[in-house]
């Protein structure tokens, strides 16, 4: 395993790299009140992307090239709202408003458009080419090779440790395509956890089709002894994986007694300057 060798042309920018990428993972990332890490919320979809209004879009020459204000959108119809609360109290206080025109307006402006507009989502395991075109600083536009290409099987998760630990850390500096793999991962682990409760039960060669899953009555038949519950016990912040924690916690408790809570503490001595006065006078 290995990545491709990295021409200086794709050392490009998060922006520059969504404007390039003919699949668009659209994913919420916020930062977490403590500690400033990041986390995604919901879903990642995988959106195919028509890579030519793009290109009609942007300038091509050098004469009309420059520094423009670029924004993505889900769909060009939905409009930024703002509400000044100055606005609703300026006829109690002003009675003559003047107009300044601004002097060049059009660099106030952007580019707005929806690459992923008009398109259908494709599911991440449907779509064997969705890693790679989504990133293509990452991967360079390469396909990995098969495990048929292979002399022996590697599992994706196998793979995904290797690029994360490799020397080569563009994966570990990539948070969307982390965040991309974990949730690729995931639908892995719970569509082979459901596959394999639907083999357990006894079905008796009859074929069950999409309305009769939906059906209470006969997903009650099919999950017995709470099966559909107790087969996400492996999948992390799941409920059913959480409750097994709280258990291992409480029986931790019960033979070991009450934790000991303790903090380390660090004297920051490099921003110490008292302290490196007196050790420079002692050497």
């Amino acid at each position: 395993m290995g990545f491709p060798q990295k021409p200086k042309e794709l050392n490009l920018y998060p922006l520059e790299e969504r404007l390039l990428s003919l699949r668009i993972p659209f994913m919420q990332i916020r930062q977490l009140p403590r500690g400033g890490q990041l986390s995604v919320k919901g879903n990642v979809v995988n959106v195919p992307v028509e890579v030519q209004p793009t290109i009609n879009s942007l300038p091509h020459t050098l004469e009309k090239s420059g520094t423009i204000s670029v924004k993505l959108k889900k769909k060009a119809g939905i409009q930024k709202v703002e509400v000044d609360e100055n606005e609703t109290h300026v006829g109690n206080t002003d009675t003559l408003l003047d107009h300044i025109p601004d002097d060049n307006p059009l660099c106030d402006a952007g580019l707005t458009f929806a690459p992923g507009e008009g398109q259908r989502p494709i599911s991440l395991y449907s779509d064997p080419d969705a890693e790679y075109l989504s990133f293509p600083t990452i991967f360079c536009g390469q396909r990995r090779p098969d495990n048929k290409d292979r002399s022996v099987s590697v599992h994706y998760t196998d793979i995904v440790k290797w690029e994360l630990r490799s020397m080569d850390r563009r994966v570990a500096q990539s948070v969307p395509n982390i965040f991309f793999k974990l949730k690729k991962i995931q639908l892995k682990n719970i569509s082979d956890k459901v596959n394999l409760a639907l083999r357990r039960c006894q079905s008796e060669g009859k074929k069950w089709t999409a309305k009769d899953v939906l059906n209470p009555n006969t997903v009650n038949d099919l999950v017995r002894l709470d099966e559909g519950y107790y087969i996400f016990r492996s999948l992390r912040n799941s409920p059913v994986y959480l409750e097994k924690r709280k258990k291992d916690l409480f029986a931790m408790i019960r033979q070991l007694g009450l934790p000991t809570w303790f903090g380390s503490l660090s004297s920051a001595d490099t921003n110490w300057k008292d302290l490196l006065r007196i050790l420079r006078q002692i050497k």
